[in-house]
């Protein structure tokens, strides 16, 4: 863990600030799928070193993880159902354990020589199609508005169905997506790393689609 700690020391110090105001809500996925058994999910997670005295300078204590969430807007009653998303890939949620084991034997050192995983949804544009298919079509039929990720498509629905975000990818090297909620707004955002007119770098944010009232997808409006 210490190269990830040296490198992402930001990250830790930021999740630290939210675990400590009890807003730090951990959703499981496919990366870290041995989390929904509780027993196996570490109470005390890497500390952050301070870099004058090498002690631990914040610790993650009664660090709890979670399948999925349910958000309800206390003013519209509107209840969005919050998932990693890979749940929508049954045959990679079934066999879970034997694509780790794949993953870690030979997918990737051929990744390394340049091959592309086969299993990837970041990877695969069929393959998020029809990851996204299946999320879709159950929350239609369940007629539940839903917000998810996995396949690093950012998502907004129109004002008709399907009622279907997703908060896209983090993974590119001066970008991320996200989808924000304040004050009763849903928007898809975008921060970018980019030059301002004085050639300093800046982190931009930028809204690509909303911001929409929460009540536009009730479920009301969702139903048939």
């Amino acid at each position: 863990m210490e190269p990830l700690r040296v490198a992402h020391e930001d990250v830790y110090r930021l999740l630290q600030k939210f675990l400590d105001a009890k807003r730090l809500h951990y959703i499981f996925g496919n990366h870290d799928h041995d989390y929904r058994h509780p027993q196996r999910v570490p109470k005390r997670p890497p500390s952050v070193l301070t870099p004058l005295t090498d002690e631990p300078d914040l610790v993650f204590t009664d660090f709890e993880t979670q399948e999925a969430l349910v958000l309800e807007h206390a003013e519209s009653g509107v209840e969005l159902f919050v998932v990693h998303g890979h749940q929508g890939d049954d045959l990679f949620h079934r066999f879970i354990w034997l694509n780790q084991v794949l993953l870690r034997l030979i997918w990737r050192p051929l990744q390394l020589l340049g091959f592309r995983d086969p299993s990837s949804v970041a990877q695969k544009i069929y393959k998020r199609q029809e990851v996204e298919e299946e999320l879709i079509e159950w929350s239609n039929d369940q007629q539940q508005p839903m917000l998810c990720g996995h396949t690093h498509k950012e998502r907004f629905p129109k004002d008709s169905r399907p009622f279907y975000f997703n908060d896209g990818s983090c993974v590119h090297p001066r970008w991320i997506t996200c989808i924000e909620i304040v004050e009763g707004q849903i928007a898809l955002v975008r921060w970018r790393i980019k030059p301002n007119k004085k050639g300093q770098l800046v982190v931009k944010r930028n809204v690509q689609k909303g911001p929409k009232p929460l009540s536009n997808f009730s479920r009301s409006t969702l139903a048939p």
